[in-house]
Protein backbone atom coordinates (compact mmCIF):
# COMPACT_ATOMS: atom_id res chain seq x y z
CA UNK A 1 0.00 0.00 0.00
CA UNK A 2 1.34 3.42 -0.96
CA UNK A 3 0.07 6.67 0.53
CA UNK A 4 1.24 9.96 -0.95
CA UNK A 5 0.77 13.67 -0.45
CA UNK A 6 1.91 15.79 -3.39
CA UNK A 7 1.82 19.59 -3.55
CA UNK A 8 2.81 21.45 -6.72
CA UNK A 9 4.87 24.60 -6.21
CA UNK A 10 2.93 27.81 -6.45
CA UNK A 11 -0.66 27.98 -7.66
CA UNK A 12 -2.61 27.54 -10.85
CA UNK A 13 -2.09 25.36 -13.92
CA UNK A 14 1.67 24.92 -13.52
CA UNK A 15 1.33 23.61 -9.98
CA UNK A 16 -1.58 21.38 -10.98
CA UNK A 17 0.28 19.92 -13.97
CA UNK A 18 3.35 19.12 -11.85
CA UNK A 19 1.18 17.42 -9.23
CA UNK A 20 -0.71 15.36 -11.81
CA UNK A 21 2.54 14.25 -13.45
CA UNK A 22 3.96 13.18 -10.08
CA UNK A 23 0.80 11.20 -9.27
CA UNK A 24 0.84 9.52 -12.70
CA UNK A 25 4.50 8.59 -12.18
CA UNK A 26 3.70 7.07 -8.80
CA UNK A 27 0.73 5.12 -10.17
CA UNK A 28 2.82 3.73 -13.03
CA UNK A 29 5.55 2.49 -10.67
CA UNK A 30 3.79 1.02 -7.64
CA UNK A 31 6.21 -1.91 -7.59
CA UNK A 32 9.10 0.41 -6.61
CA UNK A 33 10.17 1.47 -3.11
CA UNK A 34 9.75 5.04 -1.84
CA UNK A 35 13.35 5.98 -2.63
CA UNK A 36 13.04 4.79 -6.23
CA UNK A 37 9.65 6.47 -6.57
CA UNK A 38 11.06 9.80 -5.43
CA UNK A 39 13.91 9.58 -7.92
CA UNK A 40 11.53 8.62 -10.75
CA UNK A 41 9.30 11.58 -9.93
CA UNK A 42 12.34 13.87 -9.84
CA UNK A 43 13.32 12.79 -13.36
CA UNK A 44 9.76 12.99 -14.70
CA UNK A 45 9.21 16.46 -13.24
CA UNK A 46 12.38 18.01 -14.66
CA UNK A 47 11.37 21.19 -16.44
CA UNK A 48 8.16 21.66 -14.43
CA UNK A 49 7.62 23.78 -11.32
CA UNK A 50 8.21 20.66 -9.29
CA UNK A 51 6.47 19.37 -6.19
CA UNK A 52 7.04 18.69 -2.54
CA UNK A 53 5.84 15.30 -1.37
CA UNK A 54 5.68 12.64 1.29
CA UNK A 55 5.49 8.96 0.41
CA UNK A 56 4.66 6.15 2.83
CA UNK A 57 4.71 2.48 1.82
CA UNK A 58 3.25 -0.14 4.12
CA UNK A 59 4.29 -3.77 4.00
CA UNK A 60 1.46 -5.48 5.89
CA UNK A 61 3.21 -8.86 5.90
CA UNK A 62 6.28 -7.42 7.61
CA UNK A 63 4.36 -4.90 9.75
CA UNK A 64 6.65 -2.15 8.45
CA UNK A 65 6.20 1.38 7.17
CA UNK A 66 8.85 2.97 4.92
CA UNK A 67 8.61 6.66 4.21
CA UNK A 68 10.39 9.65 2.75
CA UNK A 69 9.65 13.36 2.59
CA UNK A 70 10.96 16.18 0.41
CA UNK A 71 9.93 19.76 1.07
CA UNK A 72 7.45 21.43 3.36
CA UNK A 73 4.92 18.64 3.80
CA UNK A 74 4.36 16.62 6.98
CA UNK A 75 3.87 12.95 7.76
CA UNK A 76 3.22 11.58 11.23
CA UNK A 77 2.61 8.04 12.48
CA UNK A 78 0.48 8.17 15.63
CA UNK A 79 0.93 5.12 17.83
CA UNK A 80 -2.21 3.22 18.85
CA UNK A 81 -1.17 2.00 22.23
CA UNK A 82 1.91 -0.19 22.29
CA UNK A 83 4.72 1.22 24.36
CA UNK A 84 7.06 3.29 22.21
CA UNK A 85 9.45 6.04 23.26
CA UNK A 86 7.13 8.64 21.69
CA UNK A 87 3.38 8.70 21.04
CA UNK A 88 4.07 9.59 17.42
CA UNK A 89 6.88 9.58 14.88
CA UNK A 90 7.56 12.19 12.17
CA UNK A 91 9.06 11.52 8.79
CA UNK A 92 12.48 13.12 8.42
CA UNK A 93 11.86 15.99 6.03
CA UNK A 94 14.58 16.87 3.60
CA UNK A 95 14.52 20.32 2.04
CA UNK A 96 14.23 20.51 -1.70
CA UNK A 97 11.87 20.34 -4.64
CA UNK A 98 11.18 17.13 -6.53
CA UNK A 99 11.82 17.97 -10.20
CA UNK A 100 14.20 20.82 -9.45
CA UNK A 101 16.66 20.15 -6.66
CA UNK A 102 16.49 17.21 -4.29
CA UNK A 103 18.80 16.46 -1.40
CA UNK A 104 20.60 13.21 -0.74
CA UNK A 105 17.64 10.92 -0.24
CA UNK A 106 17.22 8.42 2.57
CA UNK A 107 14.12 6.50 3.44
CA UNK A 108 13.24 5.67 7.02
CA UNK A 109 11.53 2.49 8.18
CA UNK A 110 9.72 1.67 11.39
CA UNK A 111 7.27 -0.90 12.69
CA UNK A 112 3.56 -0.23 12.26
CA UNK A 113 0.90 -1.76 14.47
CA UNK A 114 -2.83 -2.32 14.09
CA UNK A 115 -4.66 0.87 14.99
CA UNK A 116 -1.76 3.22 14.22
CA UNK A 117 -2.74 6.37 12.33
CA UNK A 118 -0.84 7.75 9.36
CA UNK A 119 -1.43 11.49 8.97
CA UNK A 120 0.01 13.42 6.03
CA UNK A 121 -0.49 17.13 5.33
CA UNK A 122 0.57 19.81 2.90
CA UNK A 123 1.95 23.19 3.93
CA UNK A 124 -1.58 24.62 4.09
CA UNK A 125 -1.78 23.04 7.55
CA UNK A 126 0.20 24.48 10.46
CA UNK A 127 2.86 21.96 11.57
CA UNK A 128 1.72 22.16 15.20
CA UNK A 129 -1.40 20.10 14.38
CA UNK A 130 0.25 17.31 16.39
CA UNK A 131 -0.82 19.17 19.56
CA UNK A 132 -4.35 17.81 19.16
CA UNK A 133 -3.53 14.20 18.30
CA UNK A 134 -3.74 12.63 21.76
CA UNK A 135 -7.49 13.12 22.05
CA UNK A 136 -8.31 11.90 18.55
CA UNK A 137 -7.55 8.16 18.58
CA UNK A 138 -11.19 7.10 18.99
CA UNK A 139 -12.49 9.31 16.20
CA UNK A 140 -12.98 8.19 12.62
CA UNK A 141 -10.25 9.04 10.12
CA UNK A 142 -12.74 11.36 8.41
CA UNK A 143 -13.38 13.26 11.66
CA UNK A 144 -9.67 13.51 12.48
CA UNK A 145 -8.95 14.97 9.04
CA UNK A 146 -11.76 17.53 9.45
CA UNK A 147 -10.58 18.46 12.95
CA UNK A 148 -7.04 19.08 11.70
CA UNK A 149 -8.25 21.09 8.72
CA UNK A 150 -10.68 23.17 10.81
CA UNK A 151 -8.24 23.94 13.63
CA UNK A 152 -4.91 24.17 11.80
CA UNK A 153 -5.72 25.07 8.19
CA UNK A 154 -4.16 28.29 6.90
CA UNK A 155 -6.65 30.74 5.45
CA UNK A 156 -4.24 31.94 2.73
CA UNK A 157 -3.18 28.56 1.28
CA UNK A 158 -4.71 25.41 -0.12
CA UNK A 159 -4.51 22.43 2.20
CA UNK A 160 -4.72 18.66 2.13
CA UNK A 161 -5.00 16.25 5.05
CA UNK A 162 -4.76 12.48 4.56
CA UNK A 163 -5.58 10.27 7.56
CA UNK A 164 -5.46 6.47 7.38
CA UNK A 165 -5.75 3.86 10.13
CA UNK A 166 -3.67 0.69 9.76
CA UNK A 167 -5.83 -2.44 10.14
CA UNK A 168 -3.18 -5.08 9.52
CA UNK A 169 -3.92 -5.85 5.89
CA UNK A 170 -4.70 -2.42 4.49
CA UNK A 171 -5.49 1.15 5.46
Amino acid sequence: MLAAVVDGLGHGDGANQASLLAIATLQANLDKDVLQLTRLCHTALSGTRGVVMDLAAIDAHAGKLSWIGVGNVEAVLVRSGKIYPRPYERVIQRSGVVGYQIPVLKESSLPIDIGDLLIMTTDGIHANFTEMLSGQAGNSTHQIAHNILDRYGKENDDALVLVARYTGTNL
